[in-house]
């Protein structure tokens, strides 16, 4: 995942991705959940309006909006033990995700801080690199030009990722996080949907043509002989494209 600027709820989303960059300005501002809430009382007032609400507790706040000017004390700590929880859970999973620990202290401290830059990021291991512009398109350039000119010249996968590594070095420097990307063209969600549905649709034909066959020996031949038996090869694309 890469961010100009992570905002609590993108970081959150984005820190469940293997690898995590962000723009050598940008920034964390990682401030937590909030809650707002509208109250109206003195609005109905001026025009004569004054609710009737009939409500079983303290905790039971919804219709405060129409009676209430500000927040009760119940309503209050209502709201703040939620965003409290809300909080927790989404920095669990974050840690959980990066594979860090902070204690509460830390966690509190990094909530009241403001907006952490990339440096401080960093050192505190919630992103990986730090990067002048976004590096997608050069990878994605870097492993064509791999595939395309490198491919007859090494002799076995090794090669390819050195291969790969070399020009992305020239770029961005040396970075672990880039062995694992093997995508060669940039897609669109909605075409990447397409190409699951289509690629779940090829694997149902390929399970039920394969049970077909398993059931006799003569739906097998008659298979084999119309082009239908039930090998990857022929019922899957020969070319698969590596998409980002």
């Amino acid at each position: 995942a890469f961010g100009h600027s992570f905002q609590w709820n993108e970081y959150f989303l984005a820190s469940s991705f293997t690898h995590v960059h962000l723009q050598s300005r940008g920034a964390l501002h990682l401030f937590g959940v909030t809650a707002s809430n509208t109250f109206l009382r003195s609005a109905l007032e001026k025009y004569g309006i004054k609710a009737h609400v009939f409500k079983h507790g303290d905790y039971k706040t919804a219709p405060n909006m129409f009676t209430e000017d500000k927040y009760s004390k119940p309503h209050l700590e209502a709201v703040k033990s939620m965003t409290a929880s809300l909080n927790n859970t989404i920095f669990s999973c974050i840690e959980k995700s990066r594979d860090l620990t902070f204690d509460s202290v830390m966690r509190k401290s990094m909530f009241d801080y403001g907006s952490l830059s990339a440096a401080n990021g960093a050192d505190l291991g919630l992103i990986d690199a730090m990067f002048p512009v976004d590096p997608l398109l050069s990878l994605l350039h870097a492993n064509k030009e791999v595939g395309a000119e490198d491919k007859e010249k090494v002799e076995d996968g090794k090669d390819l990722i050195k291969a790969k590594k070399a020009k992305l070095e020239g770029i961005f420097g040396l970075n672990k996080s880039f062995d694992k990307f093997v995508a060669t063209e940039q897609v669109s969600i909605v075409k990447y949907h397409e190409m699951m549905k289509k690629k779940a649709k090829l694997e149902e034909r390929r399970k039920y043509f394969t049970k077909l066959a398993e059931s006799s020996t003569a739906a097998s031949l008659i298979l084999s002989t119309i082009g239908l038996a039930p090998r990857e090869a022929k019922l899957l694309p020969s070319k698969v494209e590596k998409v980002a």
